[in-house]
């Protein structure tokens, strides 16, 4: 069962010792409680800052997500595990006068990450890059490993779109790396500079003729 006291909201249990509690969040009303395939617990709950919360329990401990922070939100909570364990909500927005619903989907992986940027650059100028993940309905953040030939590794979080840049200090050919991913998958693009060496300007003196 879960449960709001003074100290918190609390997860309470039984096993055939006797009854256990855990607090699980410093304050939580309106709680919703359901065990997956695994027996574990997962709450919904109505926090001290008027926001829905969503707690689950794993091997490593209790985890804590804020579903909706938009108004008064996640009074009469209703919690409920589909068949792949992920939960789905139901609860009252006061502060619209609205029953509203959440619910936590499979992610997207990404389908694709392009690269774009300059075919030629110049020694010791910087070269900026820039990757953009397909499809939009990819599930964020995506981290973005970016890697350049003898240079060291850039590591991005966030959206569908990034950006990086490299500076090498030879010349040639060089590979530019990059990979998206997220919890569902990753996908990687390659792209070819070639480095010149700059061209140098021979500055002659001012001649004037009378």
């Amino acid at each position: 069962m879960s449960y709001a006291n003074q100290g918190g909201l609390v997860y309470a249990y039984q096993d055939a010792t006797g009854w256990y509690t855990e607090t699980v969040d410093d304050g939580g009303t309106y709680s919703s409680l359901a065990l997956d395939a695994g027996g574990y617990p997962h709450i919904s709950y109505h926090s001290q800052g008027a926001d829905l919360r969503y707690a689950y329990q794993d091997a490593s401990g209790w985890h804590i997500q804020v579903v909706d922070s938009t108004g008064d939100v996640g009074k009469n909570t209703s919690l409920t595990l589909d068949q792949s364990g992920y939960p789905h909500i139901a609860y009252d927005d006061k502060t619209n006068g609205d029953v509203k619903y959440a619910y936590l989907g499979l992610p997207v992986a990404p389908v694709n990450v392009e690269i774009d940027g300059p075919p030629v650059g110049l020694r010791n100028l910087p070269v900026t890059f820039a990757a953009s993940v397909g499809a939009i309905t990819t599930t964020q953040p995506i981290t973005y490993v970016w890697q350049g030939s003898g240079l060291a590794q850039v590591t991005h979080t966030g959206g569908l779109d990034d950006s990086v840049a490299f500076t090498w200090e030879i010349t040639g050919t060089q590979l530019i790396t990059v990979s998206a991913s997220n919890s569902a998958g990753q996908v990687i693009a390659n792209r070819e500079i070639a480095i010149h060496e700059p061209v140098g300007f021979v500055y002659l003196p001012l001649v004037t003729i009378p």
